[in-house]
């Protein structure tokens, strides 16, 4: 088990000069470092993020998520029991199209914010969430 470093930010951010796909699945990662999702002031240019299959990574998702905004269109949580309510950030990824939070230990309701996101095509939802799924979802 072990941590997703800060230096990856190097990726996300600073390093990634052309678009970039980042997969960290099934790495047995423990925690997320602080500050994992932010950068200097150049956009993000990661299209692609998957965390999947991490069954010791139980912790919240980053607020800071909501950084990788500019590029990313696709996010995979699925098969790591991240836990807490999932951020209100989430609804400034304007270009995701598809949100994978299958066998989540997500908590609360599904931020309202994702109804605003116009580009997202699947949504797959397979967690113990704390209510119901707005009746927009699915519509």
């Amino acid at each position: 088990s072990g941590t997703v470093p800060k230096e990856l930010r190097d990726i996300l951010f600073e390093g990634a000069r052309r678009t970039a796909v980042v997969k960290l699945d099934n790495n047995q990662l423990s925690a997320l470092e602080d500050g994992i999702f932010e950068g200097n002031s150049a956009p993000s240019r990661v299209t692609s993020l998957s965390l999947a299959g991490n069954p010791l990574l139980s912790v919240p998702l980053p607020t800071t998520i909501g950084n990788l905004a500019a590029s990313l269109k696709e996010l995979n949580l699925g098969g790591s029991p991240l836990s807490g309510n999932l951020p209100t950030e989430l609804g400034e990824l304007t270009n995701l199209e598809e949100l994978f939070l299958g066998d989540t230990a997500f908590t609360g309701c599904l931020p309202t914010e994702l109804l605003g996101l116009s580009s997202l095509q699947r949504l797959y939802v397979k967690a113990p969430l704390g209510c119901a799924l707005p009746s927009a979802v699915g519509g």
